[in-house]
């Protein structure tokens, strides 16, 4: 049972909130357990020396040491609920534990903290309950005059419970989805590999074996796109890529990841990025990255 709780406590247990989009998030860090749950658009975030492609639907968490923000500019169109979660240090080096009015005892709110914080994936397929738990919670939150506080605590528990069982694979609809799925792992990894040569749906049904009304249904299940939003944001992907490390001309980098024409290019990259190719490269092109661009983790 959840303690109760006064107003006065209330920072005590959740330093921040929201809800929006931004064009940029610098790199920073966070008082406490960051948590934010993903319902549109898809970004490219950072953690450390690791890249996370986190799409809608998606939860996303960090812990207070860890320097996380975006590599770029974030793709226009997409929006976040966020609440962090404060923490309270215990005796050792980065020792946690949760406050106790969220009505864990100090061994079971360590125990779950590490399991956070040893899982090798911060990206997670969010599941139904998340999905409605976290914005719920942001809400409570940002209803200072009217606020429950002691409902907010009861629905902060439910978000850490449902992110530890979401770690632990066995999230409502999560294991049912891969099924469902499994036969598009195929061509993901062509098409992540193969990515500028011609694709039509033709040869992607047929690599899969499905119709391909089963295969948009299939595909958007697992990535959050139909396939050709995939190829076309795989495309900008590794033209933006071109434009901030290489010279060569925008022309030659449009063919070289796919796209038949400049112009379905231009178009198209703005509509992923809000920025024109060149001016793309003017903002970014001679910024340096310490990132590793090799270790790119996809939910």
């Amino acid at each position: 049972m959840v303690a109760g709780t006064s107003r006065g406590t209330l920072r005590s247990l959740f330093s921040q909130w929201g809800t929006g989009s931004t064009r940029q998030l610098p790199p920073h860090r966070n008082s406490g357990l960051e948590i934010v749950c993903v319902s549109q658009g898809h970004l490219r975030w950072r953690i450390e020396n690791r890249i996370y492609e986190v799409g809608p639907g998606s939860v996303f968490y960090t812990f207070p040491w860890e320097l996380h923000g975006s590599l770029d500019e974030f793709e226009p169109g997409h929006r976040w609920d966020f609440v962090i979660f404060e923490l309270v240090h215990g005796s050792g080096k980065r020792r946690l534990e949760l406050p106790a009015s969220f009505g864990f005892s100090p061994t079971e709110g360590r125990q779950m903290l590490t399991r956070l914080l040893r899982s090798p994936h911060r990206s997670l397929e969010a599941g139904e309950r998340i999905k409605w738990l976290l914005p719920t919670l942001q809400r409570e939150l940002s209803s200072l005059k009217d606020a429950s506080l002691p409902m907010a605590a009861t629905l902060g528990r439910a978000v850490l419970l449902e992110l530890d069982r979401i770690r632990e694979g066995i999230g409502k609809g999560r294991k049912s989805s891969l099924r469902q799925t499994d036969r598009c792992g195929v061509l993901l990894r062509q098409i992540n590999t193969d990515y500028a040569s011609p694709w039509t749906l033709s040869r992607m049904s047929q690599i899969t074996g499905l119709r391909r009304t089963r295969l948009g249904q299939a595909f958007k299940e697992q990535t959050g796109d139909s396939p050709i939003t995939y190829m076309n944001r795989l495309r900008v992907l590794k033209a933006q890529e071109s434009l901030r490390h290489t010279d060569l001309p925008i022309t030659d980098i449009a063919f070289s990841v796919g796209f038949q024409s400049s112009q379905y290019f231009a178009r198209t990259f703005r509509h992923f990025t809000g920025a024109t190719p060149q001016n793309y490269r003017q903002t970014w092109g001679k910024k340096k990255t310490i990132l590793d661009c090799s270790k790119v983790i996809a939910r």
